[in-house]
Parts: C-alpha cells; sequence; structure tokens
C-alpha cells in the first residue's frame, strides 16, 4: 500500500520560513566590545562675559584655520 504525502501550500511555506530562519540564527556569532580610548579633555576652558552671562569656551585647532562655532545647550554650561 502506497500513501501520498499532500502538504498544503501554507505549511509548506511556514516550513520553509522557518528553516531559513533557523539558518539564519545558527549563523550568529555573539560580538565583543572594543574598549573606548581615551577621552580628550576639553582643557583649559576660557570664559568670557557678556550682557552679564558668563559663557565658557574651548578654542582649539591651529589659528589661522577656519572658525568653527558649535552651540549645544547654550546659552548654559559647557559642561
Amino acid at each position: 500500500m502506497t500513501s501520498s504525502f499532500q502538504m498544503p501550500r501554507r505549511a509548506f511555506l511556514a516550513a520553509t520560513a522557518l528553516s531559513a530562519t533557523a539558518a539564519q540564527l545558527a549563523a550568529i556569532t555573539p560580538a565583543f566590545a572594543q574598549p573606548a580610548g581615551a577621552l580628550k579633555r576639553l582643557e583649559p576652558l576660557k570664559s568670557i562675559e557678556a550682557n552679564g552671562l558668563s559663557m565658557g569656551y574651548f578654542e582649539a585647532g591651529p589659528a589661522n584655520g577656519a572658525p568653527v562655532i558649535l552651540l549645544h545647550g547654550w546659552p548654559y554650561d559647557i559642561h
């Protein structure tokens, strides 16, 4: 006696998707974090008094270079 095995289309697609997902998960390897390098300190800080507000700033780079001004959290503390 021979029996024919009929798999419904949805079951076949689900089994295929499950097999592909399992193959992807098997290939995953753990990632190891790299230690961060030493952070550069913003020293020495300079300050200027303008309209009663003391503003701190950090100056770096060549004196004849193009100026770049980054205002983050302005007008609050530089730290």
